[in-house]
């Protein structure tokens, strides 16, 4: 398996964190628990309450990551998302995540 350190790169640290998104890691299926503890590190070190994931480039999510947005939400981090696809967008409108998760149009700044 590859380590998480090509997955996310933090662009900016603090009570709101960016973070970009390597396509490749929220695509593949056997990567999310290496993801889930890269995410934890970044976050404990930044002491976030907002994360804000810059999605530019990932067509899709693998079930696994929603369950990812899920347990940062219930870590009391707050969890945003810019630049989704289309279809990330709208998965997360059926599983009703698009509730609890703040959508940023690729316009958006910070």
């Amino acid at each position: 398996m590859k380590p998480t350190a090509d997955v996310f790169q933090v662009h900016k640290a603090g009570r709101l964190t960016v973070i970009g998104v390597n396509p490749d890691g929220l695509t593949d299926y056997l990567r999310v628990e290496q993801c889930r503890n890269e995410l934890i590190s970044i976050i404990e070190k930044a002491v976030c309450v907002v994360v804000r994931f810059d999605l530019a480039g990932v067509p899709f999510i693998v079930s696994g990551v929603l369950g990812l947005l899920v347990s940062l939400r219930k870590a009391g981090v707050d969890a945003q998302l810019q630049n989704a696809s289309a279809h990330v967008r709208e998965v997360l409108r059926v599983t009703k995540l698009d509730e609890m998760v703040e959508l940023f149009p690729p316009s958006s700044s910070e």
